[in-house]
């Protein structure tokens, strides 16, 4: 089958035949006894009965000889390669179908005296595909429900698109599950291809099992690669530190049923950051990272950058900005040093109230009360608890134009412009904040949400003053 290996056909090799010396026939005997060839196993011993199975015999001097032939029945193994310690052949097709059948290893028409057998299975099937959809790009992972995929040797995926064949790994787990890379759909990344494909022809390549080249039962879909915008116009994106980078594009998200989504990796320069997912946007909490870094972005196939990243350190920032956080770092030290000494006397009381709170329950008040309390501090009676009452004919007008105020109050653009002029004022004191602001929110006691917007507005306002002044924090939002 093939020539005797190099070093055994260099230099002249003397063997006895016929009628010679004592001595020489003693050293032919002896010649031919060192390169005996032997057999001694062979692995895998079982393969699919459409064959294409790589398998090794395993002896000891399988080199010796000028041809070699393996055979599984009456069927000649297709050989591959061999030296001193094995025979690599692949099976042929079992014209028997299914079950064991006899190995003769043969060296110089020469027959090797070993049992060994090699048992034919049925072929491998496909039964599922989860999910049935990739990018264009392919490499997302599939998995492959079967049986018989532990008899497959180096499985691999393919798929025929436009003329083109492209073909991916696998990896066998057991005999009824594989994981897959997705085969890519084109050569080349495309950026402007926004609608599903579907591959012409879908199939595994499984040794040499023909019925799976192209497998009908599931039509693999492809969905366009996703798109990512630039970060910036010059390409690089200031960002403070600790800020989330947002990455936005389209076809993030395939709009595939079953729950299964793209994993997304985005590495700042080699950092990953943690990401969130939405249909519009990546969205990136950066590790703790100063400086400029490419963004790298990797999904399935996909690698594409949108830019870099230039995160500022903290002594970057302006000196009022500095000044005021050295403030509100003091201040929030001392606010801290209070609770710590209100808890810690809170402690000391506890064993006081537990028998209090044993014998009558926990206190509480109805909402009215405590809103009462919170906003009007010490006034038991107020006149917002009280049924309007005018002297004389005004009445009537004045409810009117309590009325007509209240519609002026739900509008923000009025309400912050009111808030703002009476702030101008040097007469308007703090408790007459103290008191507009308590009677405001007892006008919006039924849009709540809506007081929220505006005091978000109005806390806005007061930090953006303090970073322009000089002026010491402020406790906010006292009432």
């Amino acid at each position: 089958m093939d020539a005797a290996p190099a070093d055994f056909r260099a230099g002249p090799v003397q063997l006895c035949v016929g009628e010679c010396r004592p001595e020489l026939r003693a050293r032919s005997a002896q010649l031919y006894s060192f390169v005996s060839p032997t057999v001694l196993g062979l692995s895998p011993s079982r393969g699919p009965e459409s064959g294409g199975t790589k398998v090794t015999v395993m002896g000891d001097n399988l080199g010796a000889g000028s041809s070699v032939n393996v055979q599984f029945g009456n069927q000649t193994c297709e050989f591959f390669g061999r030296t001193m310690a094995e025979i690599v052949c692949y099976s042929a097709v079992s014209l028997a179908g299914v079950g064991p059948v006899q190995i003769s290893v043969s060296v110089d028409r020469a027959q090797i005296r070993e049992s060994l057998t090699f048992e034919y299975i049925e072929d491998p099937t496909v039964q599922r595909i989860d999910p049935d959809w990739s990018i264009a790009s392919g490499h997302t992972p599939l998995m492959v429900t079967g049986t018989n995929l532990d008899v497959v040797q180096e499985p691999r995926i393919r798929v025929k698109y436009a003329g083109r064949e492209s073909v991916n790994v696998c990896k066998v787990l057991n005999s009824t599950c594989m994981s897959c890379f997705a085969p890519s759909l084109m050569a080349e990344y495309n950026p402007t291809l926004d609608s599903v494909k579907h591959a012409d022809e879908f199939g595994f390549i499984f040794n040499n099992v023909q019925a799976l080249l192209v497998y009908n039962n599931t039509n693999l879909l492809y969905y366009p690669n996703p798109v990512f915008e630039p970060l910036s116009t010059s390409g690089v994106l200031e960002q403070k530190p600790g800020s989330p980078i947002i990455l936005k594009g389209r076809n993030l998200v395939p709009p595939a049923s079953g729950g299964v989504k793209l994993n997304y990796t985005v590495l700042i320069g080699e950092t990953p950051c943690s990401v969130t997912v939405s249909e519009s946007q990546l969205l990136c909490e950066p590790p703790n990272l100063t400086g400029q870094y490419k963004i790298m972005v990797q999904v399935g196939g996909l690698h594409v950058s949108p830019g870099s990243v230039h995160i500022m350190s903290d002594s970057l920032l302006t000196l009022p900005a500095i000044r005021l956080q050295m403030q509100m770092d003091n201040l929030e030290s001392r606010v801290a040093l209070e609770c710590k000494e209100a808890f810690a006397e809170l402690q000391t009381d506890i064993n006081e109230l537990t028998s209090d709170l044993d014998r009558a329950g926990i206190p509480h008040l109805d909402y009215r009360t405590y809103a009462m309390r919170v906003l009007f501090p010490g006034i038991e009676d107020h006149p917002v608890l009280r049924e309007l009452e005018v002297s004389g004919n005004g009445q009537q007008g004045t409810e009117k134009a309590l009325k007509l105020f209240g519609q002026l109050i739900n509008n923000k653009v009025f309400l912050l412009t009111f808030i703002r002029t009476l702030e101008m004022q040097r007469s308007f004191s703090m408790r007459d904040r103290g008191n507009v602001a308590s009677l405001i929110m007892t006008a919006l006691q039924s849009r709540l949400e809506y007081a929220t917007d505006v005091l978000k507005h109005l806390l806005s306002d007061l930090i953006d003053r303090n970073l322009e002044s000089k002026n010491h924090p402020k406790l906010l939002l006292r009432r």
